[in-house]
């Protein structure tokens, strides 16, 4: 699978449901809060955070938080490194 950049392999994680976008979000502590809370809530497999139209910033800037998301978790479960597989094109039922 290719990706022509950034922008279409998020395209394909949002496909897959594995990309959570957020916008209006402050900058300041809002953004930490969410992040933390969001991977405390779903470990360990949260999904990748794109913040958008972040508070005092230029539109078109983003944050883009976890998006290979790894933790010791994934070395014992058998779906580890999902987004990683996803980002090089193989397939998900390859061991």
């Amino acid at each position: 699978m290719n990706y022509d950049g950034l922008r279409s392999w998020l395209a394909k994680i949002d496909q897959l449901g594995k990309l959570k976008k957020l916008e209006d979000v402050d900058w300041n502590l809002e953004m930490g809060a969410i992040v933390d809370v969001l991977y405390r809530e779903h470990p360990p497999y949260a999904p990748a955070l794109l913040f958008d139209k972040i508070k005092d910033h230029a539109k078109g800037f983003r944050a883009l938080f976890w998006p290979l998301r790894l933790t010791e978790a994934h070395r014992a479960d058998p779906r580890r490194h999902g987004r990683i597989r996803s980002h090089f094109g193989i397939h998900q039922n390859v061991s």
